[in-house]
């Protein structure tokens, strides 16, 4: 990981195992990795049904 600072190193190792995922199936669109708004998307609707099989 070179030169990173302790912080980014833990940021790195706490998304990339979901990130990598996106990154298998989504494909970069020339240098912009759309992977992280995918996730994040993902993440928010699960939540949200989520929360509504509670309530």
């Amino acid at each position: 990981m070179g030169s990173r600072g302790a912080f980014s190193n833990f940021l790195f190792e706490v998304t990339e195992p979901i990130l990598s995922i996106f990154r298998r199936i989504i494909p970069r669109i020339g240098m912009i990795d759309i992977s992280p708004i995918a996730a994040f998307l993902t993440i928010e609707i699960l939540r949200g049904i989520i929360i509504n099989l509670l309530v």
